[in-house]
């Protein structure tokens, strides 16, 4: 009677555990392999990344020596946007927030935050997105992420403009 009890239990965990640890362990491999792909994208151009932050599948790093920018979002691709700051005029936070009612109650419900970096040769600019309604389910301090990484990109842009006037 004790043997089958151990084996259903042992089944019934296993039924209910292995696929969670399978799911959790697929996860882990998708972002070691894109954060050894970002590291090998940064030695390859010769970047020495100073400062770096990775959460959910998005991916930021800055080298503040040759004021470089590297950015991915997502783990489709192997695709790196690779942004020299020396031809960046701005860098400014754009939130979108929409109104929702729900239950006769009005709602603001933030639907996109990015990071725009304004060209100072031809006024185009890249923009970087840091959350997105459609494709994220919470927002996890992505505002506050996207003005730490305004204030660097900013402070850089300043130290750049500086090395330009002397």
């Amino acid at each position: 009677m004790n043997t089958q009890v151990a084996i259903i239990t042992a089944i019934i965990f296993i039924s209910i555990f292995l696929p969670i640890f399978l799911m959790i362990k697929s996860g882990n491999t998708d972002f070691n392999k894109t954060i050894k792909l970002f590291n090998s994208v940064a030695i390859k151009n010769n970047l020495k990344i100073n400062q770096k932050e990775f959460w959910g599948n998005t991916f930021i790093g800055i080298d503040e020596s040759q004021q470089i920018l590297l950015y991915k979002k997502g783990f489709d691709s192997d695709d790196f946007n690779i942004v020299n700051l020396s031809g960046i005029n701005q860098c400014e936070i754009l939130k979108n927030v929409s109104q929702k009612r729900i239950d006769k109650v009005v709602v603001n419900i933030l639907d996109t935050i990015d990071l725009r970096l304004t060209s100072t040769t031809n006024k185009s600019s890249y923009l970087f997105n840091f959350y997105n309604i459609d494709n994220d389910y919470r927002e996890d301090f992505e505002y506050k992420r996207a003005e730490k990484w305004a204030q660097i990109i900013n402070n850089n842009l300043a130290s750049v403009a500086k090395k330009k006037a002397a």
